[in-house]
């Protein structure tokens, strides 16, 4: 006869404990999820140009953001809108 005890915690936490664990590993992911929503409402951070260009023209050089992100997604939702998909695939 072969008895088997499995003797951990790793699955012994209570629901309280549980709900804090997946808080703490979402918490910590944040700054990468947050980093897609930005350029698509966007608000990224634009470092395409030297910090001593920027210091130099200071007042007179404005960054222009052209949202390509929902554009180009709004015109797939709407070509798939359209076009149904075949069933099954």
């Amino acid at each position: 006869m072969v008895v088997i005890v499995l003797t951990t915690t790793k699955f012994t936490l209570s629901p309280e404990q549980w709900v804090t664990r997946l808080a703490r590993r979402h918490n910590k992911q944040l700054p990468e999820l947050e980093l897609p929503d930005a350029y698509y409402e966007g608000e990224q951070s634009l470092s395409y140009m030297h910090p001593e260009l920027l210091r130099r023209l200071d007042s007179r050089l404005r960054s222009v953001v052209i949202n390509w992100p929902p554009t180009h997604c709004g015109l797939v939702g709407r070509t798939l809108g359209r076009h149904q998909l075949p069933a099954g695939r």
